[in-house]
């Protein structure tokens, strides 16, 4: 039996290294698919992962813009109120100089020009 398989081994030497040849690549073939397909798994479980990543920080920006839209309302209500507050402050301070200066002209008028000469540093000519 050994010899026989011998002989056949010695007359079709060719044809059977053809065929361990091909079993040969067959079987690297298969290693290296089952390789690409390892990678192809890893690649698709880390490009998940950074896209949950990416939802997350998209997430906290969301957040922290929204916190900050709030924030900055709040913050340009208060300056609405303080500025109506302090308009209206300047205009009554406005409204009573007026009258104070009104009352002074017409008590006093060069004192009056005077006191505007010292105030803005130029000189009243009549």
């Amino acid at each position: 039996m050994i010899s026989t398989a011998f002989r056949f081994l010695k007359r079709n030497w060719k044809e059977v290294l053809i065929v361990a040849c091909l079993l040969m690549v067959m079987g690297k073939m298969r290693a290296d698919y089952n390789r690409l397909e390892e990678v192809h798994e890893t690649m698709r479980t880390s490009l998940q992962d950074q896209i949950t990543g990416l939802q997350e920080i998209h997430d906290e920006e969301l957040r922290q813009r929204d916190a900050a839209l709030r924030t900055y309302k709040e913050e340009l209500e208060k300056l609405q109120r303080s500025y109506e507050v302090n308009l209206e402050t300047i205009r009554s301070e406005r409204d009573r100089k007026y009258q104070e200066y009104l009352h002074d002209f017409i008590k006093d008028p060069e004192q009056l020009a005077k006191d505007i000469e010292e105030l803005f540093g130029f000189e009243y000519v009549e």
